[in-house]
């Protein structure tokens, strides 16, 4: 029916013109739906009774989305009219008088902005993209990365983080239009333009560019954002070999833009089927820096060709996938025995094209399990997982009797071969094997008369056993049984660490957990042990982010830089931004001067109110990078890869990882790790898959804490501590695996600075470095230098079964050698 403030302000006739003038389309079907309207209200006020509804002409939803599209395409361009208009326009009075600010950051749930479109948009903050389109707070969504690039699946996995992004913005809300925004002085496209002519010799151009730009840094050259430009910057020195640096520069950037759409149709199953079915449109467009103008090219232009072949919903891991960090495999067991144990779980879909994906690209598995053979406790299907997810290995008793056994030969291969990073000792209730060895001890029952093999099984699990009856002598045999349970989960834990050299270096080097879990049959969930409580005494070596880990979360306090830090002048830049944005004396200049940026900031798409206005920064100042959840992504992937590039190219003092109190992928992650249902494994997943980390450890902390909190509260205490582990885990996961990043901080270039934004006073929190940065920064080699030598250890607590062990300990160690 068209926009209904036009009804609400002018006259039909006023509104027919307006949109014939502007061009729009459907404007005829627009003004009849407007008469009809109006005479139906006159008759209803003059009669007192509505007579029938006027009949409108059927619009399918295909077309009254293609109608709205347009219509917001021509806002956007209204909107950049008139920033354009205002560019140029010197200003010492605050941008924004109009409206604070800082009461945009939450949604008013009686006036709601409805969102319009979902911006993709280059982390470099020339201007923040609201201001280049006069838009709103909650508008737009927009999602920034350094080159407003994407890279399609990595590695394996479907999507990066950007795709999963936008992924999951449209779970939340659909809006009409994706825009991919590129712009001119893009700092990615330049250089990529300029290796491209390096690359094609064209030394003229080159020395032209050089002049203007300076020399290419070295270290720039083989970083992966550039990589994923590069096509494009190829592509535009081939159709316009002998154009300027600058036009060559903007014909990439206008290529990389349709490249940017090509990976979201292709990558996303979500993008393909809401374009094909058109609820969606994917439109690009680009963005001049020096006018201030905003070019809009339109929908891909072989869009047609690229919605033929369907994405996949979820794939499969293979050998092509990235390995899983520990932390982020423990969550998806644990959401995944969530959704087993509540009814929710087996949506997995066979289909061939996934079965091929196994059988040609190899496996790659999240966790190793070792599990008790017996029938009632299926690993797979308790964890809900889906075929190459889980290595898995079983047998009676859950046990690990020899270092020579098939057992640790079968970890060290997964550890070792297919990098996976989380081992899993699980137990079950009611074991028949523990059972039998608990009920031989309390009766003094000799093995002996056990036949066959089943002596040895028992044997394995009969020191656990005596430990279980001697803590709890006159318990009932249950009782004893659990206990004895749980002791065999750490006693096979402690076993695999002494007895492979592989899983002990994963373990001291922070490579490899090892947790340990019990099987509850009769419910179907997983009781978590967490990981040895002695591991420090196995290793024979502190262990001080272990200990951090198994430590409750602390909620922090304001952080204090020391004097002297290297990132003190620009947090003191960023507390006082902020402070007058929260006072509403914003006094950001509109000029068009643009700043080298003191710092990059990693903040989270679903914050309302631009980055730069809420730390009332200029032009230039920052670099923004934004992605749902605020996360760093898989080392792999683009999101890393954009924050080492910004960290190479710019070499800013500080890097702030900033979280948001009211995080709608915070919410969606604790579902996730209750067991909500869940139907797809897609680049959704990419999102939701480290934040999980934060929510399962919140949710597992709080726990402790009993009847002391309300519902109410302990709901709240979950939200608030799974927001400040998300951005600490961000923060450790860039500093663990990102040697870019890790070797400016050991050369005091950088720091790594957290910090939370309140939205509902739009105060920032700014909380520090990571508590552990320092054994963050430690080299693996330096801690296992550190180490003692394994051989002067015994064995096992219970058994030396190898000789060499008896010649280094002797007969009489105390162990009992076969």
């Amino acid at each position: 029916l068209g926009p209904r403030r036009f009804f609400a302000t002018n006259c039909p006739g006023t509104c027919s013109k307006m949109h014939v003038r502007l061009g729009q389309p459907n404007a005829a079907l627009r003004t009849s739906s407007l008469l009809l309207l109006w005479t139906w209200e006159i008759s209803r006020m003059v009669t007192g009774a509505p007579p029938e509804h006027p009949r409108t002409p059927d619009v399918s939803p295909a077309a009254a989305t293609a109608a709205k599209a347009r219509e917001v395409i021509w806002e956007l361009n209204q909107g950049n009219k008139v920033f354009a208009a205002r560019r140029f326009r010197a200003s010492s009075v605050p941008v924004e008088q109009e409206d604070a600010l800082v009461d945009k950051l939450l949604e008013d749930p009686w006036n709601p902005v409805q969102a319009k479109a979902i911006v993709i948009s280059c982390a470099r903050s020339f201007v923040s993209v609201g201001s280049i389109f006069n838009a709103k707070p909650g508008e737009l969504q927009v999602v920034r990365i350094c080159g407003n690039v994407c890279t399609g699946p990595v590695m394996g996995k479907s999507g990066d983080g950007v795709v999963g992004s936008v992924d999951f913005a449209l779970s939340q809300f659909t809006p009409p239009v994706v825009l991919v925004l590129g712009n001119s002085h893009n700092f990615v496209i330049e250089a990529a333009v300029m290796q491209a002519l390096q690359e094609a010799n064209e030394t003229e151009t080159l020395q032209a560019a050089l002049a203007e730009k300076g020399m290419l840094d070295q270290g720039e050259a083989g970083m992966r954002v550039l990589q994923a430009v590069l096509p494009s910057a190829r592509d535009a020195l081939q159709q316009q070999p002998h154009a300027p640096f600058a036009e060559l520069c903007a014909l990439a950037a206008q290529l990389n833009v349709w490249n940017t759409l090509d990976t979201l149709m292709s990558s996303s199953a979500t993008v393909h089927d809401y374009v094909l079915k058109g609820k969606l449109q994917l439109h690009g467009a680009y963005f001049d820096v020096s006018s201030g103008k905003v070019q809009f090219m339109g929908i891909h232009p072989s869009q047609e060709d690229l919605l033929a072949r369907r994405p996949l919903d979820d794939e499969v891991r293979t050998a092509e996938a990235p390995p899983v960090p520990a932390e982020e495999a423990y969550a998806a067991l644990f959401a995944g025995n969530r959704r087993y144990s509540s009814g929710k779980g087996g949506n997995f879909k066979y289909n061939t094209r996934r079965l091929a994906q196994l059988s040609e690209a190899g496996q790659n598995p999240i966790a190793v399990v070792l599990g008790c053979s017996d029938s009632r406790a299926p690993i797979e299907i308790l964890f809900d997982a889906r075929p190459g997810d889980l290595f898995v290995m079983r047998n009676a008793g859950n046990t690990c009797a020899s270092k020579k056994g098939s057992i640790i030969g079968s970890a060290e291969y997964a550890v070792a071969h297919l990098n996976t990073k989380l081992l899993v000792v699980s137990g079950h209730t009611k074991c028949g094997a523990v059972t039998a060895a608990v009920d031989a001890v309390a009766r003094n029952k000799s093995l002996d008369d056990f036949a066959g093999s089943i002596r040895n099984v028992l044997e394995d699990l009969h020191c656990e056993a005596q430990s279980a009856v001697k803590s709890l002598p006159e318990a009932r045999l249950s009782e004893q049984v659990d206990l004895a349970t749980k002791l065999n989960v750490f006693a096979t834990i402690e076993k695999m660490i002494k007895f492979s050299k592989i899983i002990r270096e994963g373990v001291i080097t922070m490579d490899l957990q090892i947790h340990g879990a019990v099987y509850d049959i009769n419910s179907g969930a997983m009781m978590w042990l967490g990981q040895h409580p002695s591991l420090e005494k196995i290793v024979g070596i502190e262990l001080p982010f272990y200990r951090w880990q198994m430590q409750p979360t602390i909620p922090s306090r304001p952080g204090v830089e020391a004097e002297g830090s290297l990132a003190a002048p620009m947090l003191l830049k960023l507390r006082q931004g902020n402070q007058r944005f929260i006072r509403g004396e914003v006094h950001a200049s509109t000029a068009t001067e643009l700043h080298d940026p003191f710092a990059i900031v990693l903040a989270g798409a679903e914050v309302r109110v631009p980055i730069e206005r809420i730390f009332d920064c200029g032009p230039g100042d920052l670099v923004v990078q934004q992605c749902m959840g605020a996360i760093a992504g898989h080392p792999s992937g683009t999101l890393f890869a954009s924050m080492e590039y910004a960290v190479v190219h710019f070499k800013p003092k500080l890097l702030l990882v900033l979280g948001e109190s009211d995080s709608a992928i915070i919410a969606k992650a604790l579902e996730h790790a209750s067991g909500v249902e869940t139907t797809s494994f897609g680049p959704t997943h990419i999102i939701l898959e480290p934040v999980a980390v934060s929510a399962v450890r919140a949710m597992e902390q709080v726990s402790t804490y009993g009847g002391s909190l309300t519902a109410a509260g302990r709901e709240m205490r979950i939200r608030k501590m799974a927001v400040e582990l998300n951005a600490l885990h961000t923060s450790e996961q860039l500093i663990r695996h990102s040697s870019v990043i890790r070797d400016a901080i050991r050369r005091h270039e950088l720091e790594v600075h957290m910090g939370i934004l309140n939205e509902a006073t739009g105060e920032v929190n700014f909380i520090g470095i990571h508590p552990m940065q320092k054994q963050l920064l430690r080299d693996p080699s330096e801690i296992l230098a550190a180490a003692p030598n394994p051989s002067l250890q015994c064995g096992t607590p219970g058994h030396c079964d190898i000789e060499e062990d008896v010649d280094v300990h002797g007969p009489n160690c105390g162990h009992v050698h076969e």
